[in-house]
C-alpha cells in the first residue's frame, strides 16, 4: 500500500469511525514495514485485544496513531522520513525505541530513546513546529483555546469553540517562517 496523503486521510477516517479494519491493519502494515521504529513496543498498544501479547500484533495501531490528525496531516510523514534518514545514516535504527507520542501544552511531545544527537535535532525541529500548526487540520494555527492550550486555525477555533479562544501569534509571521529557525 502506498503511504499517500490520500491513504492517510482514508486511515484516519477509518481508524476513527473503528470500521474497515482491514484497510487500517493494511496501511499500518506498510506504515511499519517503512518505519520500523513505530510499530508499538508496549502490550497496551499490540492491539485492542488486552489479552493479546507482543507475538499476536494485529497493526491496529502504531505510535503514529498517538499524534494529532492536524499534525500526522501536516508533518507526520516528513517527521518519519527525517528520523528513518537520519538514523540509517548513522547506523543506529536498532538502538531508536518510541516510548510516548502526545500533545502536551500545546505542542508535539515525541519520548524516545536518542542514539545520536541528530535524532534529537529532528525531534526537537518537529515539536517547535507543531505550536503553530491546527491539531485538528493541519493549516497554520494562529490560535489557541483556552484551558487546554492547543493550537488551531481560525475555522476550526471558530467552529469548535464558539469564541473561548485567543489569537497568539501576529498575523505577520509566516507560516515557512517556522521552518527558517531549525532548519
Amino acid at each position: 500500500m502506498d503511504l499517500t496523503k490520500k491513504n492517510l486521510e482514508k486511515y484516519l477516517e477509518h481508524s476513527h469511525k473503528g470500521d474497515n479494519l482491514e484497510f487500517v491493519q493494511e496501511y499500518n502494515k506498510a506504515l511499519v514495514a517503512e518505519y520500523p521504529f513505530l510499530k508499538p513496543n508496549g502490550y497496551f498498544y499490540y492491539s485492542w485485544d488486552v489479552n493479546a501479547g507482543p507475538e499476536e500484533y494485529k497493526y491496529d495501531l502504531t505510535w503514529l496513531d498517538d499524534m494529532p490528525d492536524g499534525w500526522r496531516l501536516a508533518f507526520g510523514m516528513d517527521m518519519m522520513a527525517d528520523l528513518k534518514f537520519t538514523l540509517e545514516q548513522y547506523q543506529c535504527m536498532d538502538k531508536f525505541v518510541v516510548e510516548q507520542v502526545k500533545e502536551k501544552y500545546g505542542s508535539l511531545r515525541w519520548y524516545s530513546t536518542l542514539p545520536c544527537e541528530e535524532v534529537a535535532h529532528i525531534i526537537n525541529k518537529y515539536e517547535n513546529l507543531s505550536y503553530r500548526i491546527c491539531i485538528t487540520c493541519g493549516n497554520p494555527a494562529m490560535y489557541q483555546s483556552t484551558g487546554w492550550i492547543c493550537p488551531y486555525c481560525k475555522h476550526c477555533a471558530e467552529s469548535l469553540f464558539n469564541g473561548n479562544y485567543k489569537k497568539f501569534y501576529s498575523s505577520d509571521i509566516k507560516f515557512d517562517d517556522c521552518f527558517k529557525k531549525f532548519d
